[in-house]
């Protein structure tokens, strides 16, 4: 089974269902094979557009999929079949322990500090007694000590790791590490750990549930306000882009 790939502008984005997704994921933990998923943020978006380098590590991610919704619009606009919906992305954390939370299947989290992993894994003991915590490595550890988080790593060969760090970071770590991660899925999901260990606050589930994430974060901080000029920016190059294609396909 291979995941399809759909040019986006600059990018590769992975062209999957959810279901697929999940079903893809646990095939490799079965297999332990290495593959790499990244959610596309709008500030990794854009970050992309000005740095090759960053752009050309983001095509080598083996499943690229957006969880943005102004990003998931434009793909929509871009190509009409894309199969991916917003509402299944926002939770993959949950959705992948949910499906594979057994003995057999060995966690890692990378990210949050020490008392915040501690609670994530208390809290996921009283819904998953069953789940195998294989490893912890808070944000500082994984700063200043990641050869040694990489030969752990390497000698324990857990099912998934989840890490939350800055994107760039991560992204770059993973690529150059394969040696290190190759029996293992990993999963970007900066501030997702520190949502669950109650480091940062969470939008409500009520916001959520209408895909109002954003307006919910405009009533506490006005100032997103001045996300609006990046969104025209955005889709300005987004414009360009799709006239290109337009154009390529008259020419055919």
């Amino acid at each position: 089974m291979k995941i399809e790939k759909l040019k986006f502008c600059h990018l590769k984005i992975s062209n999957t269902s959810f279901e697929e997704l999940i079903y893809y994921t646990g095939d490799c933990i079965k297999e332990k094979k290495h593959i790499f998923i990244v959610p596309l943020t709008l500030r990794l978006f854009i970050k992309s557009i000005f740095s090759k380098s960053l752009r050309n590590n983001i095509n080598n991610i083996d499943i690229l999929i957006p969880i943005n919704m102004f990003l998931f619009f434009l793909i929509k606009l871009w190509e009409k079949n894309y199969r991916l919906k917003y509402s299944d992305v926002k939770d993959l954390i949950s959705a992948l322990i949910i499906r594979y939370n057994s003995n057999n299947t060995g966690y890692v989290f990378i990210g949050s500090s020490l008392n915040g992993l501690s609670f994530i894994v208390k809290n996921l003991k009283m819904s998953f007694k069953n789940i195998n915590i294989l490893g912890l490595y808070p944000e500082e550890l994984f700063v200043h000590k990641r050869d040694d988080v990489n030969r752990v790593l390497k000698k324990i060969e857990p099912d998934i790791v989840f890490v939350d760090y800055k994107e760039e970071d991560v992204i770059g770590w993973v690529l150059s590490s394969k040696d290190y991660l190759k029996k293992s899925v990993i999963i970007l999901c900066e501030k997702k750990l520190k949502i669950m260990a109650g480091e940062i606050s969470d939008v409500p589930y009520k916001f959520k549930k209408r895909n109002l994430e954003y307006f919910y974060k405009f009533i506490n901080n006005p100032l997103h306000v001045f996300d609006i000029i990046i969104f025209i920016l955005v889709f300005i190059y987004f414009l360009g882009h799709l006239l290109k294609k337009t154009f390529k396909k008259g020419k055919k």
